[in-house]
């Protein structure tokens, strides 16, 4: 059992997703395909959303060799999917992909349109973080 069970932090304590969050996945999932520069760590495709959309979000190959493989992703820059660790082998080009954002816990990211749930934010942002006497 974690103790103690609620911790006053900054961050949110819920997971993406998760029952506390109360998002659905499917609400927020993002078909797209490979277009060019298939490598093992990333490769360009051709989505609308703003960088750092799917910043620390996952991605889920539909097709191809590596059909059902998830993997984080690290970055996304407006035009390529940079992920966090390599795959067993580049894609190949026009290879279809799911990818869902990412959340990076903080109470503007909640509030922001991209999620636009803050009433399920369960972080503490105003308490003062600790200090130590010298």
């Amino acid at each position: 059992v974690k103790m103690p069970r609620n911790l006053y932090q900054a961050g949110c304590q819920h997971t993406l997703f998760d029952a506390g969050c109360g998002l659905n996945p499917a609400t927020f999932a993002v078909a797209g395909s490979v277009s060019g520069s298939p490598s093992r760590t990333g490769f360009t495709t051709s989505l609308g959303q703003p960088m750092g959309h799917f910043d620390l979000g996952a991605i889920r190959f539909d097709s191809g060799v590596l059909s059902g493989l998830k993997r984080t992703v690290k970055r996304w820059d407006g035009a390529a999917l940079t992920l966090l660790n390599p795959l067993p082998t580049a894609p190949a080009i026009n290879d279809a992909f799911t990818v869902w954002p990412g959340c990076d816990r903080l109470k503007a990211t909640c509030e922001s349109a991209k999620f636009n749930n803050v009433v399920n934010f369960k972080g503490y942002p105003f308490v003062p973080v600790p200090e130590t006497a010298l």
